[in-house]
C-alpha cells in the first residue's frame, strides 16, 4: 500500500514527498527551508539545515531557552545571506 505522502503528492502534482526534512537538505532543487515544526525541533533543523546552505525561514519562536537561541544565531551569523526571521525581534539580538 504507498503512503499517504506519495498518494498526496500524487493527486496534487507534487514530483516528490516526504516527511524527513533531512532528504530535503541534500537535494539540489531545495533552495529554502520553512521551519513549521514544533518548538522543540526548531534548534536541530535550523543549525543543519543552515549548515546545508539552505535559506531558511522559521516561526517563532525561535529557540526553547536563551542557550539554543545563541547556538542558533552564532550559527545564523555564518551565514548571512542564508536566514529570514518571521518575526522582528530577532533582529535587535542578531546585531
Amino acid at each position: 500500500m504507498p503512503e499517504i505522502k506519495q498518494v498526496y503528492g500524487l493527486a496534487k502534482h507534487i514530483p516528490f514527498a516526504t516527511d524527513n526534512y533531512k532528504e530535503l537538505l541534500i537535494r539540489d532543487d531545495i533552495d529554502i527551508i520553512e521551519i513549521c515544526t514544533p518548538n522543540y525541533l526548531h534548534i536541530e533543523i535550523i543549525i543543519e539545515a543552515l549548515n546545508a546552505g539552505k535559506h531558511v525561514n522559521y516561526e517563532k519562536p525561535l529557540a526553547m531557552n536563551l542557550s539554543e537561541a545563541k547556538e542558533i544565531i552564532d550559527t545564523a551569523n555564518s551565514y548571512p545571506e542564508l536566514i529570514h526571521r518571521s518575526h522582528l525581534n530577532i533582529d535587535i539580538i542578531l546585531q
